[in-house]
């Protein structure tokens, strides 16, 4: 085949522009022990993708993202700092008021229950939040193959 079709080829290649028989024919050519030596600085290109196509793994990957564990680890530190930071802020405003104690203990008991369904209830709400962030990380891995 006539080499200076084969370099206008090649340009055609490197641009994108190629079709697939063009394409099929430069992996012939490349291929073939009749190479130009002007163009056989492209030939372990075109060998290795010949190559690389039959290449297959062999070992399966256990290999878990470790982002899922800082995500979580950084949610749970911005709680933790929020209630801190919440609880500092009470004692210092509240240090001269009554913190509502009770005498009759099932008095207190319901005090309680109402105050960590209401605790329940908003932490119940935020992770349905966390609910769609997870949707949105498997739909995004299932889009990007990650």
């Amino acid at each position: 085949m006539d080499w200076q079709k084969i370099e206008l080829l090649v340009e055609k290649y490197f641009e994108g522009n190629t079709t697939i028989e063009e394409e099929k024919v430069l992996k012939n050519y490349f291929s073939s022990s009749e190479v130009n030596d002007s163009l056989k600085q492209y030939q372990p290109l075109f060998n290795y993708l010949q190559v690389a196509k039959n290449e297959t793994v062999t070992t399966k990957s256990d290999v878990k993202p470790k982002i899922q564990f800082k995500k979580w680890i950084s949610i749970a530190a911005v709680f933790v700092f929020i209630a801190v930071l919440t609880t500092v802020l009470n004692l210092k405003t509240n240090e001269s008021q009554d913190l509502g104690t009770f005498n009759d203990p099932e008095i207190a008991y319901a005090e309680t229950m109402k105050a960590l369904e209401l605790l329940a209830t908003n932490v119940n709400h935020g992770m349905e939040s966390v609910y769609y962030i997870n949707e949105y990380q498997q739909s995004k891995n299932l889009i990007f193959k990650n």
